[in-house]
């Protein structure tokens, strides 16, 4: 997995040369005196490149230029000229210009002759550098370094053009930026020299990007270190995950799959990693997920739940645990599977017996059921009622913690004695169901009767509307009804009933009366169904 390491290498710092001053007249002290340098104007040679030394003086003999001259000796056996500049305000320049083929302390030496008098006056001054490394090319080497590898690459390469040495001076080590460092070796020879760490047991345990410190010290040199490169480093992803493996295949709705339950598996071939290399997150199929804690143990990644887990309802899952670096958000792999969680509910109907009235709308239970599963929810069951006059419907559950109801609504047409059948079944894949057969008894529905006032005449027979009623059954005919009339007078009659215009029936009696007098007939009016009334009329006969 991942890419091939990459470096780039970046000279860090160098120590600077180091410079001393000093001067001292030789034959006529008080006619030449070398003045020190401002402070900050003196520069700071290195090897291999070319370097201009100056001093400026003064000389109490205002010679004239032609009548100066000087040398300067470059502390490696080489001594050249000086070049007389001035005067200019009474002060003179010696400048000369000089290359160094190594690194190292050099005690430069002017000696400044003034010709102009009998004899001639001289003066010497000496200035020591410390001559810094600064000629190294460094060169970047290719290497790929993985995570869990041993780090025994070339770390970087150099010549020293400006080098003159036969061996081999340096000395190297390694801070690989991890909490480890190690001597590093050095091989080569003036042509080149290379950094690496043979042998090394040092690894990186995790990808990233590190930077390695490499420090090169040159023995007999005073400037220390020589040079410090920083050598920033691609480790690669090292880690094979494989057999990805889901550990739980089965549970029980309402039973809880216990904090500690291994639910994956995987084999890393990195076996130096430890478990906090690693991250893992369930995901239970059931629309939520939870973090999962690791054990590691010679390459064998476990996946263990921290919390409990409950499924609310049975079904089969599509579960997933995927194990990821800890500073990662990409999955190293992931384990897939199905859990098939059981049916838990066990239920127990109760039916109920309920009394309506025909022809008005019943609301109202019908049966009432307890499930020794307590976390099941009304929504997880279909309930239908069969009221048992050859009607149905599905209603919805109320309740919960393991006791429900069933409520529905029905308008019964005849009064009765009906059986209701209550069924409640567990939504799929759930298997659990129970009936309550519950009762119905459907009362006849109540007649209202209203008597009438009639006037008739002694010895004349009449026909005549003598009471009216109503059924608070909106289904009632007239043939369900039957009247019966006692005139007053010891004579009755049976009433015919017909439909009035106010959506009621009307009692028509037929009679005669014999003498004159008041009169209040009184009328028994039956329902088939068992409902009666008994209104009274008047009747004044003259």
């Amino acid at each position: 997995m991942g890419t091939r390491g990459s470096r780039t290498l970046l000279l860090a710092a160098a120590a600077a040369a180091t410079v001393a001053v000093g001067s001292a007249d030789a034959v006529r002290i008080s006619a030449i005196r070398v003045l020190a340098p401002p402070k900050g104007i003196l520069t700071k040679p290195a090897d291999g490149s070319a370097f201009t030394h100056r001093i400026s003086f003064t000389d109490s003999n205002n010679p004239a230029r032609s009548q100066l001259s000087a040398t300067i000796g470059w502390g490696d056996g080489n001594v050249t000229a000086g070049t007389i500049g001035g005067p200019s305000g009474g002060v003179y320049t010696v400048s000369g210009t000089h290359t160094w083929v190594d690194e190292g302390p050099e005690n430069v030496v002017v000696t400044i002759v003034d010709s102009s008098t009998s004899p001639a006056t001289t003066a010497q001054s000496w200035t020591t550098y410390t001559v810094a490394e600064g000629d190294l090319a460094l060169v970047a080497v290719p290497a790929s370094i993985a995570e869990g590898q041993e780090t025994t690459e070339v770390l970087l390469q150099w010549t020293d053009g400006g080098g003159t040495e036969s061996d081999n001076p340096y000395t190297a080590f390694v801070d690989w930026s991890d909490g480890t460092e190690e001597i590093a070796t050095v091989t080569g020879g003036p042509g080149g020299y290379a950094v690496s760490v043979p042998g090394s047991s040092h690894f990186y345990g995790d990808e990233g990007k590190p930077t390695a410190i490499v420090t090169v010290n040159e023995s007999g040199v005073q400037q220390s270190p020589l040079f410090v490169a920083k050598v920033p480093i691609t480790v690669t992803e090292g880690d094979i995950v494989s057999n990805p493996t889901l550990n739980v295949s089965a549970a029980t709705e309402g039973a809880a799959v216990p904090a500690g339950t291994t639910v994956a598996t995987f084999t890393d071939s990195n076996v130096d990693n430890v478990a906090s290399d690693f991250a893992a997150t369930v995901k239970w199929g059931d629309g939520t997920s939870s973090a999962g804690a690791i054990v590691y143990s010679f390459g064998t990644i476990s996946v263990v739940t921290s919390t409990d887990h409950t499924y609310a309802d049975e079904g089969e899952y599509s579960a997933s645990v995927a194990l990821r670096e800890d500073n990662r958000t990409t999955p190293l792999a992931t384990a897939t599977g199905q859990i098939a969680v059981s049916e838990a509910d066990s239920l127990r109907a109760q039916p109920k017996t309920f009394n309506p009235v025909e022809g008005a709308a019943f609301t109202g239970t019908a049966a009432t059921f307890t499930d020794s599963f307590a976390g099941a929810k009304p929504t997880d069951f279909t309930a239908t009622i069969d009221w048992g006059d050859g009607s149905a419907n599905n209603v919805q559950l109320g309740g919960g913690n393991g006791t429900f109801s069933a409520k529905g609504t029905h308008t019964y047409a005849e009064e009765g004695a009906y059986e209701v059948a209550v069924t409640i079944v567990d939504d799929a894949p759930g298997s659990a169901f129970a009936t309550a057969i519950s009762s119905a008894i459907v009362a006849d529905a109540p007649l209202r009767g209203t008597g009438k006032a009639l006037a008739e005449r002694v010895g004349v027979s009449f026909t005549a509307p003598v009471a009216s009623f109503t059924d608070a059954d909106p289904n009632g005919t007239r043939t369900d009804y039957s009247a019966t009339i006692a005139w007053g007078d010891g004579a009755s009659s049976a009433g015919t009933v017909k439909a009035n215009a106010t959506g009621g029936f009307d009692v028509i009696g037929t009679h005669k009366y014999a003498k004159a007098g008041a009169f209040n007939p009184k009328l028994t009016i039956q329902d088939a169904g068992g409902s009666s009334a008994s209104p009274t009329a008047t009747v004044t006969v003259t």
